[in-house]
């Protein structure tokens, strides 16, 4: 059995597991996500406080702090950006009065 059988559609004769690759790509993206979208929670500023302005999303982290899930989070704007796909361009921001967002530094 191929990994091809594994991921296919148990109407296709897989087993109808999925992709662990892409599952474990969504779940990075929805952290993603809500980094960005739950920015006053206190789970965010704990990262913030760790891994510095933005959790280490904007640059490139430490090297001593390169390790853990959080850097497989943080990579995976690197390894996204290879193939043309760039986070940023996929989240929007809500304006509302100003007090949250930049002009000059979101995007």
């Amino acid at each position: 059995m191929d990994c091809s059988e594994d991921t296919s559609p148990r109407k296709s004769g897989g087993l109808g597991v999925g992709s662990l690759m892409d599952s474990n790509l969504s779940l990075l993206m929805k952290w993603w996500w809500r980094f960005c979208k739950e920015e006053n929670a206190l789970w965010c500023k704990v990262i913030c406080s760790i891994h510095g302005s933005w959790g280490g999303m904007l640059n490139a982290p430490e090297p001593k702090k390169s390790s853990g899930t959080w850097s497989q989070i943080i990579k995976l704007k690197d390894d996204l950006n290879i193939i043309g796909i760039y986070l940023y361009m996929l989240f929007k921001k809500k304006v509302g009065n100003g007090m949250t967002t930049s002009f000059w530094y979101n995007n």
